[in-house]
């Protein structure tokens, strides 16, 4: 599926409003609440808010004189939104079985495979303590 790409950091060219200027406060913010408010409805590749919020940034950079790249100010690219479950989901770890969707859950990039060998956790520098459970 073909969707517009919208990086975040270029919304920031908008409020350079063409190098010259200061961008109030006021402005600043209000830029952020219309892209964050619940009208954008979270604004998820593919959909109507993700779409109008693009429309909205390709806008105030025409408004401020930048030159539009990409195919008319987007750049379009194949997304995974989501994915199904196989028939013959299974992890197995030495004799336990384990349930999809209760115990493990596959992911767009899961690989189907059969490994054998030793199991390393790692948490990466978090700390974690919650109940019983501590890393």
């Amino acid at each position: 599926m073909k969707l517009l790409s919208i990086i975040s950091i270029l919304l920031l060219s908008i409020f350079f409003q063409n190098c010259a200027s200061t961008v109030s406060h006021k402005k600043l913010k209000s830029h952020v609440e219309y892209l964050a408010s619940d009208k954008l409805k979270g604004r998820f590749p593919g959909t109507e808010g993700g779409k109008e919020s693009a429309e909205y940034i390709k806008s105030e950079f025409e408004k401020n004189g930048l030159t539009l790249l990409g195919d008319n100010g987007f750049q379009y690219f194949d997304v995974i939104t989501g994915v199904n479950l196989g028939e013959s989901n299974s992890f197995l770890l030495g004799s336990n079985s384990y349930k999809v969707g209760k115990d493990f859950t596959p992911l767009s990039f899961s690989k189907s495979m059969t490994h054998s060998g030793s199991i390393f956790v790692a948490g990466y520098g978090f700390s974690i303590k919650n109940d019983s459970l501590e890393w």
